[in-house]
């Protein structure tokens, strides 16, 4: 039975999380295997074999810490276990379980990041989550690490990643997002070269929206036959 004055709304959370977790596993890939300086070498045309070798990494065995445990979250914990990562998380309600070795709450973040050797966002953005990612987050993480954000641009302190990135305290980091989008040309974020910029395109793949549809019908089932729905918000009346 609904409150006076409330509306029932349903929103479509998960049905992006294939595409973008996936997106998310290939800019890890592309950090951890060097992508970006394997390109420059082809653009080159040089053959930087003993440099690059030196410095590609694997997957198999490293600790990948996902910071958001929502439908995003769940599938990139998922993918980078198939690749025999150890997988942590840290989440606001620090719930352990599934595919995660270890879950730490949000206020112990710098633990989490500190063990970490790949750092995925994935986390919503809200007051507590801006600059969550800033300079003494960064200041935790393994200069050999490497970063990935696929939930929001204000999450990640995008001058405190800048000056880490060109002082070489972190490996790498790849951002589907930014804080000003589009990225400004005079950025200096386009010129850094231990980082890869992705035009806020993970969730693209969908053709006309079959997850959205899907969604939709089961709800619109649940609703005649009485049931509860799926993804309940509730939003007061007239707001």
């Amino acid at each position: 039975m609904e409150l006076p004055g409330w509306v029932t709304v349903t929103n479509a959370t998960g049905v992006k999380a294939a595409m973008v977790s996936e997106h998310a596993l290939a800019l890890l890939l592309a950090l951890v295997r060097r992508l970006p300086d394997l390109q420059a070498g082809q653009r080159a045309r040089q053959w930087r074999h003993d440099d690059t070798i030196a410095k590609v990494g694997t997957l198999e065995g490293a600790v990948v810490c996902v910071v958001g445990l929502g439908a995003i979250g769940r599938a990139v914990a998922r993918k980078a276990k198939a690749f025999d990562a150890r997988v942590i998380a840290v989440s606001r309600r620090g719930i352990a379980g599934g595919d995660f070795e270890q879950v730490f709450p949000r206020e112990r973040i710098g633990h989490a990041l500190a063990t970490s050797d790949a750092v995925v966002i994935c986390t919503s953005s809200e007051a507590t989550s801006f600059h969550l990612i800033g300079a003494a987050a960064l200041a935790t993480m393994a200069p050999k690490a490497v970063l990935v954000n696929v939930a929001r641009g204000d999450i990640v302190d995008g001058v405190a990643l800048s000056a880490a990135l060109q002082a070489g305290r972190l490996g790498g980091a790849a951002l589907d997002v930014t804080e000003e989008e589009p990225l400004p040309p005079a950025s200096p974020l386009w010129a850094l070269p231990n980082l890869i910029i992705s035009p806020h395109v993970a969730g693209g793949g969908s053709s006309g929206y079959p997850q959205q549809k899907a969604l939709f019908g089961k709800n619109l089932l649940r609703f005649a036959a009485g049931e509860p729905l799926l993804n309940v918000c509730h939003i007061a009346a007239g707001t």
